[in-house]
């Protein structure tokens, strides 16, 4: 099931188009940084995010990370 909805995340394009970060993460004073490398049926995408992960890096994370436990 999260294969399924990895799958259909990285098929559109739209989805992994870089965001501002939440108002809540908008200011830290010691920021973690997410990178995201996305190569998938022949386009390449990177996001890289401080005080993050947020939005598609978030998204990505938990269907990668799902079932782990």
């Amino acid at each position: 099931q999260e294969g399924a909805a990895l799958e259909a995340l990285l098929d559109d394009p739209a989805a992994l188009v870089e965001t501002p970060p939440p108002p809540e993460q908008d200011h830290c004073l010691d920021p973690p940084s997410a990178d995201l490398e996305v190569r998938w049926r022949g386009r390449a995408e990177r996001i890289s995010q401080t005080c993050g992960p947020w939005g598609a890096v978030a998204r990505v994370e938990t269907l990668l990370t799902a079932g782990r436990d």
